[in-house]
């Protein structure tokens, strides 16, 4: 039987190898990782310039919703758009979902913009 302890740390469905900064593992205790439960589904705020998919994380019996928002500008242009917003786009925000999954505390909203991504507040 696997341990997972084989596994690189931070690597995720889509291929991100993210160094945690909130990794537990890096003190020595085992990390308790969120996992990716339901998703991406088509996600838009009312009066928000910008559209996206809500994703739902699970960590034992604790579910979350974590939206991941890309603003209309950033849909809207043809280039110069960060990678980190060009891989959000094409993964409907799974890429930025993977660099969550090791926080103790996954922020529940993710925007992007032409200059990149950020946890951000609701």
């Amino acid at each position: 039987m696997s341990t997972g302890a084989e596994r690189p740390r931070g690597r995720r469905k889509f291929g991100i190898i993210v160094p945690g900064k909130h990794d537990s593992s890096a003190l020595g205790c085992p990390s308790v990782t969120w996992t990716i439960v339901g998703g991406p589904v088509d996600h838009a705020e009312p009066g928000v310039d910008g559209r996206g998919w809500l994703w739902e994380i699970k960590r034992g019996d604790d579910v979350r919703r974590v939206f991941v928002q890309v603003s209309g500008t950033a849909f809207a242009v043809s280039q110069g758009l960060a990678p980190e917003t060009e891989l959000a786009i094409a993964t409907r925000g799974g890429s930025e979902l993977d660099k969550i999954l090791e926080e103790d505390e996954p922020p529940r909203l993710v925007s992007c913009t032409t200059a990149g991504c950020a946890a951000s507040e609701p």
